[in-house]
């Protein structure tokens, strides 16, 4: 998603950065120690302090991914079309997209939350494992790609070998192996 710069770009990154932070500081702080120990009241304090931080770590990011993105292109990442090339303009720019990339971070966070309050299941933990699996097809490809040209004398074929092959599918893979392709 990052690579294409859409709204959920930043996905639930902030805010479990940012409930790491709080926990740790729970530790360390001693009136945040004590609001853990207040029960629901200090749990929901807590929270309201999670999501704060988790807005101003997706600012951050946003700013970082944004200077990223221009370092890369020299510069230039065609923000030009959205508000035009000189100095306001470009400001301009980058606040809309920092505004929508915090705006994206905040909506998955606040999915995650629905979730958990209707019970489905931890909604955090639920947005990571669908964002997992819609990697997983690339992940699996890519492995599979990276197999087939790691071995450029197995043909890319069908093969079949008599003893123990690997396949990936449908390919032999392996050093010195023996095989036959049809």
């Amino acid at each position: 998603a990052l690579q294409f710069g859409t709204f959920f770009a930043m996905g639930i990154g902030p805010y479990i950065n940012a409930s790491i932070i709080i926990q740790l500081l729970t530790v360390g702080i001693p009136a945040l120690e004590r609001l853990s120990k207040q029960g629901e009241e200090g749990r929901r304090r807590i929270n309201t302090y999670t999501r704060i931080l988790t807005l101003v770590l997706a600012i951050a990011q946003a700013i970082g991914i944004l200077v990223t993105f221009e370092n890369m292109n020299n510069g230039s990442i065609a923000l030009d079309q959205l508000f035009g090339n000189d100095g306001f303009a470009k400001f301009l720019s980058y606040a809309f997209l920092v505004i929508v990339y915090t705006a994206g971070a905040a909506l998955t966070m606040w999915l995650g939350e629905r979730i958990t309050d209707y019970g489905v299941s931890n909604g955090i933990s639920l947005l990571i494992f669908a964002g997992i699996l819609a990697t997983a097809g690339t992940a699996i490809r890519r492995i599979r790609l990276a197999a087939i040209y790691a071995y450029p004398t197995v043909c890319r074929c069908r093969c079949i070998r008599t003893d123990n092959p690997v396949f990936i599918y449908g390919c032999l893979v392996g050093k010195s192996v023996q095989y036959f392709c049809y």
